[in-house]
């Protein structure tokens, strides 16, 4: 995340001396509310991770996690445990930066989580002129949907999402910013039998058989709500993808029919696909970037703020 230098390490360790081992392992069980899950992504044993969790109450005075047959629930004292830790956990991270910018002629590392058609259509460009008026910069790009990349966010595995934010109230010590709208149309191969028909409905799409997102509920839900309004039963998915390049590529070659934005429909043409005559309201994509509060006081990232903002 920073640059790999000696002096640089070395502040890193002393910054993250705040932020002891033991609560470290106490995010972890808060977060995966499972001590197995908690021990891998901590890479300690269960008995560590217990042990961290007695010492931290001993020192609070007061119990964090009821053992229950689902799982490590957190007590309210856990809950205010949890915001403090995070919180200061966001802004020793960003002293980090500031410091390791100030220290060294490499700047910070800023970690992009994208949504798969804002990566390929939009932000290719920002991140362009981003790094170009920001040459120190370091720019990590990663892919995902809204129902991945806002979790990945929380656990700060990532400094900004952009992607979807209709309906979504940002958690506690996060922002929104809300960016570009674009429609999104039913596609498939030229030669499907739907293909130039006019005026389709629901019933025409009943029979068709669906590729889409992995981990896309959001999407799913909706068109599953949408058929059994008119009591039809839920669309056939039977191909997942994590590749909008992928899912082109099916299609393709194939009669799957896809959901897929207007702002890629020129890459969708360009592999023989056509828009189907079917359309919703309900599918438009409203882009936003969510954002920890502190980031806002970083002039790198209100740079990127400022690049995202103009698109």
């Amino acid at each position: 995340m920073l640059a790999e230098t000696a002096a640089n390490r070395s502040l890193c360790r002393t910054m993250r001396f705040l932020l002891s081992r033991q609560y470290q392992h106490f995010a972890a069980v808060y977060r995966q509310g499972n001590l197995r899950k908690a021990s891998q992504v901590a890479g300690v044993t269960q008995p560590a991770l217990t042990k961290s969790i007695r010492q931290i109450e001993a020192s609070v005075g007061a119990k964090l996690f009821e053992r229950t047959p689902q799982g490590m629930v957190a007590t309210p004292a856990a809950e205010k445990l949890y915001t403090l830790y995070e919180s200061f956990d966001q802004q020793s991270r960003y002293a980090q930066l500031e410091l390791v910018e100030f220290l060294s002629d490499t700047g910070p590392q800023i970690r992009i989580g994208a949504g798969f058609v804002w990566a390929w259509h939009r932000l290719s460009d920002v991140i362009g002129d981003y790094v170009k008026a920001q040459p120190s910069v370091r720019v990590k790009l990663t892919t995902g949907i809204t129902d991945t990349l806002i979790p990945q966010l929380e656990n700060h595995e990532i400094d900004i999402a952009v992607c979807d934010l209709q309906g979504i109230i940002p958690p506690p010590g996060y922002a929104c910013r809300m960016l570009w709208s674009t429609g999104r149309r039913l596609w498939a191969n030229a030669n499907h039998p739907l293909a130039g028909k006019m005026n389709l409905t629901l019933e025409d799409l009943s029979a068709c058989v669906w590729i889409g997102y992995t981990t896309d509920t959001r999407m799913m839900a909706m068109l599953e709500r949408q058929f059994r309004d008119v009591d039809l039963k839920k669309p056939i998915q039977l191909v997942e993808t994590s590749s909008l390049m992928a899912q082109l590529n099916v299609m393709a070659n194939s009669e799957f029919v896809g959901v897929i934005a207007d702002d890629i429909a020129e890459e969708a043409a360009r592999r023989g696909l056509v828009p189907l005559d079917f359309t919703s309201e309900d599918w438009v994509l409203h882009a936003g970037a969510m954002y920890p509060q502190e980031v806002e006081s970083h002039p790198a990232f209100r740079h990127l703020l400022e690049l995202l903002q103009k698109r």
